[in-house]
């Protein structure tokens, strides 16, 4: 009985690595396949509004804009798959880096709106991590933080907490919050809290934390 079970682990996880190796290769197909068009819509409806010029109404420039927007919002949602299925094969290497060093390149890198706010409270401490993972990870955060403060003076801050045995990062902010029941859904794949194109949210980036945090034994 041990042999058989050992014989159906091993089964299932040449199963689970050839679905992954499935995943992966389907989205950068499908990633090749729909940006070139994309980009090419997105580069018409430009040279149209640019060769109307005033000879459109603002209805017919604001659908041009829309259609611009839309193909730059789907650009990003393939990028975002592509990068999801791309976690379970990632080889990770892990070294010992200083967390706050690390935050504060992130913070470097993102585009913050006038009036907002991001900092590192206290000396974020050193951990054995995969850099480039514990880089997408707060990156995902914060930028997902201040896209969605919803108001001008708006303040992001990134904290450290030692507990037995781990430490728990937080990022939080001083915008809306999101209520207890979305806790759960909101790290779910292609799941956002509003309709509507304002965050450009693809609803993939807390979906990369969850899995990048879990594959190395977080939560």
């Amino acid at each position: 009985e041990r042999q058989r079970a050992r014989e159906r682990l091993t089964a299932y996880a040449q199963s689970l690595e050839q679905s992954n190796s499935d995943l992966e290769r389907f989205a950068y197909v499908v990633s090749h396949d729909l940006k070139s068009p994309l980009r090419g819509m997105a580069n018409v409806a430009a040279w149209l509004r640019e060769d109307l010029g005033d000879d459109i109404d603002d209805d017919a420039r604001e659908n041009i804009d829309l259609m611009i927007d839309r193909a730059d919002r789907l650009t990003q949602l393939i990028d975002g798959i592509l990068q999801y299925s791309r976690v379970s094969r990632y080889k990770a290497a892990p070294v010992r880096l200083s967390v706050h060093q690390v935050v504060e390149t992130v913070i470097g890198s993102l585009e913050i709106p006038a009036g907002v706010t991001v900092r590192i409270e206290g000396r974020l401490p050193e951990i054995v991590y995969d850099e480039t993972q514990l880089e997408q990870v707060f990156q995902n955060l914060i930028d997902n933080a201040v896209r969605h403060l919803e108001r001008a003076d708006g303040e992001v801050v990134v904290s450290g907490e030692r507990l037995p045995g781990a430490w728990r990062f937080s990022v939080r902010d001083n915008g809306p919050g999101i209520d207890e029941r979305h806790f759960e859904r909101i790290f779910g794949m292609f799941q956002t809290l509003t309709t509507s194109s304002v965050g450009r949210s693809t609803g993939i980036g807390l979906s990369i934390v969850k899995r990048i945090v879990e594959r190395n034994g977080g939560k």
